[in-house]
């Protein structure tokens, strides 16, 4: 949120979780649970790489991890066609030359 400027009510409506919700968990006053996880995950908030160690402890947590890649690679998908949508040139923005994809 610092990084971006945003309140905590944007945040929230970015990721998809009520406002109320997002407060509770940045004052871990409820765990960062993999349900709320996956919303931070598939809405490209956070990348699975900035935060698994890659050493699953049982065999669900692999499966959740696998899943949870599977969700990012959607989640950028779906920030590729935004952009498209806007008429932004992909390839600027691959090449770092368009700043305007950040307001996607």
């Amino acid at each position: 949120m610092d990084t971006n400027d945003i309140t905590q009510t944007e945040m929230a409506k970015t990721v998809g979780i009520e406002r109320g919700q997002l407060n509770k968990l940045l004052n871990m006053k409820r765990p960062l649970s993999a349900y709320y996880l996956n919303f931070f995950i598939t809405r490209g908030i956070i990348r699975v790489s900035d935060i698994y160690d890659g050493k699953p402890e049982n065999e669900k947590e692999h499966r959740f991890w696998k899943a949870a890649e599977r969700a990012q690679r959607w989640a950028m998908l779906e920030r590729i066609v935004r952009i498209e949508e806007k008429g932004i040139d992909l390839d600027r923005v691959l090449d770092g030359l368009d700043p305007e994809w950040r307001k996607t």
